[in-house]
C-alpha cells in the first residue's frame, strides 16, 4: 500500500552556480519506501517508515557532497545515522529515485552476496544497510551538480535509523531471500545504463 505523506517544506535551493538541492516529492517518497520495503520483505525485514528530520539531514549531506568525489566525507556527520550515497551521471538527467534505490540495493549483483560472512567487504555496505533488520526509519535527499551543458550528476543520500552495518551483527540482520520472492523491477535501456555506471558508497559502525 502506498503511503501518502505530507511533503517536506518545498525545498529546491540553488546553492552555487549549477548546484541545486531538493527534497523528494510525495510520489518520490512513496517510490523510495515501496522499493525499499519490497526488497526488505523478500529478505524478511520489516518495512521502513519515512522520517522528515532524517530527510532534511540527508539533503544537507547530499549538498555537502555535491561537486566533490564520492569518497569525500563532509564535516558534521551525525553518528546516529547510517548513510548510503549513490551518484548518477547522464546527459539531460533528472533525479531517478528508482534507479538510485535499486543501485543501493545492488540488484545487478546481490545474488553474489555471501550471507554466511559476518563482516562483509565494504563494497556491500549499501546493500546490507538497506536490508538491516533493526533499522526502522529512512530519509533521503538529492543534489544536482551541472557538470557541463547537458551533463548532470545527481548525488542521492539516504540515511537510516537506527543505523545498520554494525560489526559482528551482519548475519542476524541480513537474511537471504525467502523462497521465490525475488523482487524484479522493469528498467528501460537508459535506466540500465544509468544503473551500471552509478557510483555508490556506504558506511559502517
Amino acid at each position: 500500500m502506498l503511503l501518502h505523506i505530507a511533503p517536506l517544506l518545498a525545498l529546491a535551493i540553488t546553492l552555487v552556480r549549477g548546484t541545486t538541492a531538493a527534497a523528494p516529492n510525495p510520489d518520490q517518497i512513496n517510490e523510495i519506501l515501496s522499493i525499499h520495503n519490497s526488497i526488505r520483505q523478500a529478505h524478511r525485514s520489516a518495512p521502513l517508515t519515512w522520517n522528515e528530520e532524517a530527510a532534511k539531514y540527508a539533503i544537507n549531506r547530499a549538498t555537502a557532497k555535491c561537486g566533490h568525489p564520492l569518497s569525500y566525507s563532509p564535516p558534521g556527520a551525525d553518528p546516529k545515522y547510517g548513510e548510503s550515497v549513490i551518484r548518477l551521471t547522464g546527459r539531460d538527467l533528472h533525479v531517478n529515485y528508482k534507479v538510485a534505490i535499486l543501485g543501493l540495493a545492488q540488484v545487478e549483483k546481490s545474488k553474489d552476496y555471501n550471507y554466511n560472512v559476518e563482516n562483509p567487504y565494504p563494497n556491500w555496505l549499501t546493500f546490507t544497510q538497506l536490508l538491516w533488520k533493526e533499522t526502522t526509519e529512512i530519509g533521503c535527499g538529492s543534489c544536482q551538480d551541472d557538470g557541463g551543458v547537458g551533463n548532470n550528476k545527481y548525488t542521492v543520500v539516504c540515511v537510516y535509523l537506527p543505523f545498520g552495518n554494525v560489526r559482528n551483527h551482519y548475519k542476524q540482520n541480513v537474511k537471504p531471500e525467502l523462497g521465490r520472492t525475488t523482487v524484479k523491477y522493469a528498467l528501460s535501456p537508459e535506466e540500465h545504463l544509468l544503473l551500471n555506471s552509478a557510483e555508490f558508497l556506504g558506511t559502517s559502525h
